[in-house]
């Protein structure tokens, strides 16, 4: 059973950043395919005699290897970024402000405990009524 749990909550953050996976399989697809270029680029430069190019090539190889990881990095952050939490009430997103004075805090949970007593007493009538 464990292991079912375990699945499942890998398959949930795969699914939830399956986006974010995938431009990470580009880049990284993108780092081998330059790894490839530079290899083949090296061994044509030795056969053409031109040795003092290598650390040219080699400069342009990493500048482009660095900037992918860079923007690795930034799609990593945006994916992660925290987003202001939000409440779905009856189809309507609420944000929730992020500073409350204690009395604004008690006069709403005032609210919600009256709410939530007459929707019981609601239904303590209602099901006294059916039974009647």
């Amino acid at each position: 059973m464990f292991r079912q749990i375990k699945s499942a909550i890998i398959w949930a953050y795969i699914w939830r950043f399956r986006k974010l996976l995938f431009k990470l399989a580009i880049i990284a697809l993108l780092i081998f395919i330059i790894q490839y270029f530079y290899a083949d680029v090296v061994e044509y430069l030795r056969y053409s005699h031109r040795e003092n190019k290598i650390f040219e090539a080699l400069l342009l190889k990493w500048g482009a290897i660095v900037a992918l990881l860079v923007i690795a990095i930034y799609f990593i952050a945006q994916a992660l970024k925290k987003e202001p939490a939000k409440i779905m009430q009856k189809d309507k997103k609420v944000t929730i402000p992020k500073k409350l004075s204690k009395k604004e805090i008690r006069q709403r949970a005032q609210e919600i405990i009256e709410s939530k007593s007459r929707d019981s007493r609601e239904i303590l009538r209602r099901i006294d009524a059916y039974t009647l």
